[in-house]
């Protein structure tokens, strides 16, 4: 670049300086066309100079001819982005309002040719109109906007499979010799490899710096990661779902945000998050699905096939083929020596005009007419019914695809943020009541991941049942409904299994162990085990046929031949064996078998217990009702686990008695009659939970006068009304006497 150029890049008329850009851009595409690629490098590298200086004019300069420089390259522009990018992007952050103007402008020139390509620079761009969109001055935010506009179009149409141009840097050629694999790839037969495709927009990549930037303050830049956000949701080949536990922190901050405008996108944005949530989970769960109904078919045909490899075995067995190769049926038809052994159920052939099975030859085995194919062992060995079902379900997740299965979802991180938010004293009503939709969504789609917090909704959920905003009553009220009846749907937890103890032997004097019996009774030697083996072999010669096989003692049967004389060694050789053999053998040990572990449960049934107790305390009777229901359906539930006179409880439900409210009274006295109820069925508890019941209930009575002038009548009507009255006023004399006497 000559130096009147490089002197009118430099000068405050604006005029001047927009000539010069001209005059750069005619220079450039003729050093182009000339391919004087180094020319080329050094006018970026003084351009690149001037956007660096600290004149503001020069910096004017340099940014206008780095962007004239971009419009003259064109299409060659990907090989030349990283000399043009970095020094438009440090004059974002200029003191300079006029330079951060005209670097908004140079870098819209920059992006409209390099399209595609500027993705590779997405996160510095990101960073930087981030903090322009919170500008002071109204120009500067004006240009940013325009230049915000355009990448989100590129984004849009490209960011999910553009790959950049620009090939990856590759090592010197010194460093690539010392490489393992140049040294073997001459030596072996494996295909190259290639290195992964890499797109030139990384989701992975940018999520560090959302995370990061999604904490401000400024209502300007909230709106700005809001709209990018959505922007990126609404792109369905990228799963910004996936990394939603990275920003939803922030994003609930924004709730609270004065902007009626902010707190709208916000809500508009988690309610399409949730929408793709739920289809995710319905996507892989259906699946899932598929790929057992398949498995489930695979093993049915497997077995089938079994079944009828074991029915032609039979039918061989019955009826022997000659020991020669089969013959096709054209030379059956026209050989009139061919001997035809007809099988069980044969038919008549009609090519042939006799009956039996035609053997079809081909490549892969043997055909006939059932339609059974036998293949030969050299060309298809038999497979793995492992590899067979992986190989097969690849093969199915090719064929059949839904949308959200390739997606990678994690709830819990989402609960326990949701769970923190919710734990805040003073939260916005807006944040509460999204929170407790997000909860009550959460539930209905995937229990698994909500029940383990069951301990922790709790005080959550039924704390805003006496709301006093409506719409968040109603949340709650469908929250605790579909919590309540996730847990009673729960498998109730079997009782730990106890080892099986083996039978003692028997002690009596008239059973002799089997080992004395041993001992008196007569073995035969080895001697003669061998000569029942050389007569077996001599009198019964093995099927050529068939395989040959060794039997066991206990399967020999030796039967005289028709005719034959009776011998005394034939009847010693007839005699069983097996019996000796079993006498020889020592008993196998029966081994106890270990206890087995009882699975562990999904929901601490303690915790849960223990935060409903809690919740007595609670000034509003719905909450307290909804605590004594929950305690009701966990007793039924697990009655072994929880409300024992252990656990403390007992002393709470006991001081709910005295409670304002009728009805949580009578919520009360149920569950009291219900686990004394079952400790008077229980024949290990023998009615000491009821004991122990009416004893503290008197001893109630008797330290508070109110609650038995007050609540007397009602809580003894309704106890004998769930439990036996005639039982319960026994019980209430059997103590007043005792207590009388002392």
């Amino acid at each position: 670049m000559d130096n009147s150029t490089l002197r009118a890049l430099q000068d405050k008329v604006y005029d001047k300086r927009k000539h010069a850009a001209f005059l750069i851009e005619a220079q450039i595409k003729d050093h182009l066309m000339k391919r004087e690629y180094g020319v080329i490098d050094e006018i970026l590298h003084q351009l690149s100079c001037l956007a660096f200086n600290n004149n503001p004019s020069w910096r004017w300069g340099g940014v206008m001819g780095l962007a004239a420089c971009s419009i003259a390259l064109g299409p060659e522009i990907a090989s030349y982005l990283l000399a043009i990018v970095p020094p438009i992007i440090s004059c974002f952050s200029d003191p300079d309002s006029k330079v951060r103007y005209f670097s908004c402008e140079g870098m819209y020139n920059v992006v409209k040719v390099a399209k595609g390509e500027i993705l590779v620079y997405f996160n510095d761009l990101f960073d930087s109109l981030s903090k322009l969109a919170a500008d002071p001055d109204a120009a500067v935010k004006n240009g940013a906007e325009l230049l915000d506009r355009l990448i989100k179009d590129i984004v849009t149409e490209q960011a999910a499979t553009y790959i950049s141009v620009v090939p990856p840097r590759q090592l010197p050629a010194a460093q690539q010799q010392n490489t393992p694999s140049s040294s073997t790839a001459t030596t072996t037969d494996e295909p190259p490899s290639y290195p992964p495709v890499v797109r030139a927009f990384s989701l992975k990549a940018f999520i560090p710096l959302l995370r990061e930037r999604i904490h401000t303050h400024n209502p300007f830049t909230r709106q700005y990661l809001v709209s990018w956000l959505q922007l990126l949701n609404s792109i369905p080949e990228i799963n910004l779902v996936s990394y939603l536990p990275d920003f939803l922190d922030g994003l609930i901050t924004y709730l609270a945000d004065s902007g009626n405008e902010i707190q709208l996108a916000v809500q508009n944005l988690l309610g399409d998050m949730m929408v793709e949530i739920d289809a995710v989970i319905h996507a892989k769960e259906y699946k899932e699905q598929e790929r057992l109904q398949k498995r489930e078919l695979r093993r049915q045909r497997r077995l089938f096939e079994k079944q009828m490899n074991g029915i032609s075995d039979r039918d061989s067995e019955h009826f022997p083929r000659p020991a020669q190769p089969p013959v096709s049926p054209k030379k059956a038809s026209h050989d009139e020596d061919a001997t035809c052994y007809p099988e069980p159920n044969a038919s008549l052939n009609p090519a042939t005009g006799t009956t039996g099975t035609a053997v079809i030859e081909n490549k892969g085995g043997t055909i006939n007419e059932s339609g059974l194919n036998s293949l030969s062992l050299e060309n298809n060995p038999p497979q793995d019914p492992d590899e067979e079902e992986n190989s097969s379900s690849q093969g199915s997740d090719e064929d059949t695809y839904i949308h959200g299965q390739e997606v990678e979802l994690n709830l819990e991180p989402i609960v326990q943020i949701l769970i923190r938010w919710m734990c805040i004293h003073d939260i916005t009503e807006e944040i509460q009541a999204l929170c407790l939709k997000w909860l009550s969504e959460i539930i209905q789609i995937d229990q698994s991941v909500i029940i383990p917090s069951t301990p922790q909704l709790i005080p959550i959920i039924l704390g805003c049942l006496s709301h006093e905003r409506n719409y968040i009553k109603d949340i709650a009220i469908g929250a605790n409904y579909s919590l309540f009846h996730a847990i009673q749907q729960l498998p109730t937890p079997p009782p730990p299994s106890l080892p099986r103890v083996p039978p003692p032997p028997s002690q009596s004097p008239l059973s002799i162990p089997e080992v004395d019996k041993r001992k008196h009774e007569p073995r035969i030697s080895s001697h003669l085990s061998h000569s029942v083996e050389k007569f077996r072999n001599r009198i019964m010669p093995p099927d050529r046929g068939t395989p040959s096989f060794t039997p066991t003692p206990s399967t020999w049967t030796i039967r005289p031949r028709k005719g034959a004389r009776p011998n005394g060694i034939a009847e010693e050789i007839a005699k069983p064996i097996a019996d000796d053999e079993s006498r020889t053998e020592t008993p196998p040990k029966e081994e106890t078998p270990p206890i087995e572990e009882a699975p562990s449960d999904p929901l601490d049934y303690t915790l849960t217990v223990n935060a409903l107790t809690l919740q007595f305390l609670n000034e509003y009777e719905e909450t307290r009702l909804a605590a004594l229901k929950w305690l009701m359906m966990l007793h039924n539930k697990v009655p072994n686990k929880i409300l024992t006179l252990e656990d403390g409880t007992f002393p709470a439900l006991l001081k709910t008695l005295s409670d304002d409210s009728e009805a949580v009274i009578r919520y009360d006295l149920e569950l009291l009659s219900q686990i004394s109820l079952r400790s008077l069925v229980n024949t290990e508890e023998e009615g000491y939970y009821f004991r122990h019941f009416m004893w503290n209930l008197l001893s109630l009575f008797g330290t508070d006068r109110n609650l038995l002038e007050s609540r007397g009548n009602l809580i003894v009507r309704i106890l004998c009304k769930n439990l036996n009255a005639e039982r319960i006023y026994k019980s209430f004399a059997e103590y007043l006497e005792a207590d009388e006497a002392s």
